[in-house]
């Protein structure tokens, strides 16, 4: 099952970074006239993608639920390094962070660009490097959820043994993860919620709501304009922006299916 998995992710990376290194030839070549500044921020999304799975093949992650348990297992070569290897696996988490929010920055700038045409002028040339703050503080931010909310701990080791050993062949006593262990329960059946790791799962679902949120709003937002104003706009232009549309979309699957 694991190696299914890993030839999955093998086969994926070697996808994603021909149809990056192709998509960023089109944005150089052909997008000058077409898209304006907006090419600036695909070029930088492709950019990221590469880096991502990069990060992505390195860590190669396995995720698992085991009764109040969830972890991310860092399955990649660095898997038995105690700290490198946890590190790691938490800027797989940021990584991720950053990608969703790179997606958001993407459909509140076609947004603006739809709805509220104005407010570009506010990041108009090296002001658009504005839109990107968001994206770099929320995956700090998801790194810090990670590395200090989630922390391995012998309860979760123990939890993990039997599923990791019998799916994996691996030794919960060796690998490294994240992951949440939301309560436990003693001898005498009384619960004892786990506060940090409550709170650092609780802040990664906020992150990834404020995300999920803009796209949703941008996006049904942008799509109404678009029917809107479609009879005042030419032909190009209304292919242009449902192209554009749809490209968009597609790009929140993925990352969705990874959810």
């Amino acid at each position: 099952m694991v190696h299914l998995i890993h030839i999955f992710q093998y086969v994926s990376f070697v996808f994603s970074q021909i149809t990056n290194a192709i998509l960023l030839y089109l944005i150089y070549k052909k997008t000058k006239k077409c898209f304006g500044p907006y090419r600036y921020m695909m070029a930088i999304f492709s950019i990221y993608a590469i880096i991502y799975n990069y990060v992505d093949l390195m860590t190669q992650p396995l995720v698992l639920v085991e009764k109040q348990l969830f972890v991310v297992v860092n399955h990649g070569p660095l898997r038995y390094w105690p700290n490198a290897g946890y590190v790691l696996v938490c800027i797989f988490g940021a990584s991720f962070g950053m990608c969703i929010s790179l997606l958001s920055a993407q459909f509140f700038y076609r947004y603006l660009a739809l709805c509220k045409p104005n407010f570009l002028a506010h990041f108009e040339g090296p002001k658009l490097a504005m839109l990107f703050i968001p994206p770099l503080t929320l995956s700090i931010t998801w790194f810090f959820f990670c590395l200090l909310g989630l922390q391995i701990s012998s309860e979760k080791r123990k939890i993990l043994e039997a599923p990791l050993h019998d799916q994996y062949d691996e030794y919960s006593q060796n690998v490294t993860f994240v992951g949440g262990l939301y309560w436990n329960t003693d001898q005498n059946g009384v619960i004892h919620w786990n506060i940090q790791d409550c709170i650092g799962t609780s802040g990664l679902c906020v992150l990834m709501s404020l995300c999920c949120m803009t796209i949703l709003f941008c996006g049904v937002n942008t799509y109404k304009k678009m029917n809107e104003v479609g009879d005042t706009l030419s032909d190009r232009t209304k292919d242009l922006n449902r192209q554009l549309f749809i490209t968009l979309s597609l790009q929140v699957r993925p990352r969705a299916t990874e959810c």
